[in-house]
């Protein structure tokens, strides 16, 4: 993905920190309860966000973050399908039990496929779009309460940022703040982490 990397670090970079709102809640919300396997898999994927947006800030396929990325998402993957499968005191209900883990598989596939076809913008998007469903995954294994509100917010920000970026700030600053897009990046990065934390709070 390296050839892309100049135009979709900020997107695919900081949707990976999306993954920050459940974990939160998990970590800080008393009501929810907890036991040790549910706070294994919320350290591991405290460590998968950390780690994504570290090897996207400074994107080598080559690196030992881009490795331990994979390592740290394909094991993300593996605690939300146990608990997908053997915990029935979250908010999953038998079609969502079945269309989440799907949806996640099927969108990481079609990114695979337009990425080898060289179909980029597609590829991106579908790849936001497996990172949309693994967060609200996420989010309805370790709650037990659903705010709809809040599910909204979160929803129409994570998009809106992807529209933001590709259809207006990329095209009216040019092809050199592309490939010159670090500070917008750790702007980017520490606005959105505010945003997630004033919604908690909300």
């Amino acid at each position: 993905m390296s050839e892309i990397y100049p135009v979709y670090k900020n997107i695919l970079g900081i949707t990976s920190l999306w993954l920050m709102y459940p974990l939160v809640f998990y970590t800080f919300d008393d009501k929810i309860k907890k036991n040790t396997l549910m706070n294994i898999a919320c350290g591991w994927m405290w460590c998968a966000v950390l780690i994504s947006y570290l090897m996207w800030k400074d994107y080598n396929k080559h690196s030992l973050l881009y490795k331990l990325d994979i390592y740290f998402a394909r094991g993300s993957f593996g605690f939300l399908l146990y608990f997908n499968i053997f915990d029935h005191t979250n908010s999953l209900n038998k079609y969502t039990r079945v269309c989440l883990p799907l949806g996640v598989i099927s969108s990481y596939v079609t990114t695979c496929v337009l990425h080898s076809h060289n179909v980029l913008w597609l590829s991106q998007l579908t790849h936001s779009m497996f990172r949309f469903i693994g967060i609200w995954w996420a989010y309805l294994i370790f709650h037990q309460r659903i705010i709809p509100s809040r599910c909204a917010i979160i929803s129409l920000l994570y998009w809106t940022h992807i529209f933001y970026y590709k259809y207006i700030l990329c095209p009216s600053k040019g092809l050199d703040y592309q490939n010159n897009v670090n500070e917008y990046y750790n702007d980017s990065c520490e606005l959105m982490t505010l945003i997630t934390y004033g919604i908690i709070l909300f």
